[in-house]
């Protein structure tokens, strides 16, 4: 049965009445801009208090049980691959851009991942080269939305193209 429902903060929120010998749910149903849900977490209260919880607790300054509800930022690694052989390529200048148009992260490509964390899940992005690396032609853009599976293909104009992971 539903307990009760609150918009959480950076603060602590109380919850009252809960009976001991119960399981109860901690269920988020709206993650913070640029974090993931979490998933589920279950606690139970025994007679003598004692709360034993899925998932973390601290104390507060008063020595009260803490059940923390932590989400994990958002994930995408980026990488300018070689169409042909699928190398790594290094000295791209690259950037992610929102749907307003600014730009949420730019960076120049290595032959390793470059990670971006953040992106609000469900919101659209490019990825825009704004220069190419040595010896490769500028890649088309490539637009994806946070939170779903994506590989990026390379436009037959292109000689390189993004993947995304």
């Amino acid at each position: 049965n539903f307990v009760e429902e609150w918009d959480s903060g950076t603060g602590i929120h109380e919850v009252g009445g809960l009976k001991a010998g119960k399981t109860y749910t901690v269920h988020e149903t709206v993650a913070p801009d640029g974090y993931l849900l979490p998933t589920d977490k279950t606690f139970t209260i025994a007679a003598n208090g004692t709360i034993t919880y899925s998932g973390t607790k601290t104390t507060d300054e008063s020595g009260n049980t803490v059940l923390l509800v932590q989400n994990s930022m958002t994930h995408v690694e980026v990488s300018v691959v070689d169409k042909h052989n699928s190398e790594k390529i290094a000295g791209g200048h690259v950037q992610v851009i929102d749907t307003n148009g600014d730009i949420f992260e730019e960076w120049d490509s290595t032959t390793g991942n470059h990670v971006i964390e953040g992106l609000k899940t469900g919101e659209e992005y490019t990825i825009h080269e704004t220069e190419a690396p040595e010896g490769y032609l500028p890649s088309a853009d490539y637009t994806f939305t946070n939170g779903s599976s994506y590989v990026l293909h390379p436009k037959k104009t292109c000689d390189h193209f993004f993947y995304a992971f």
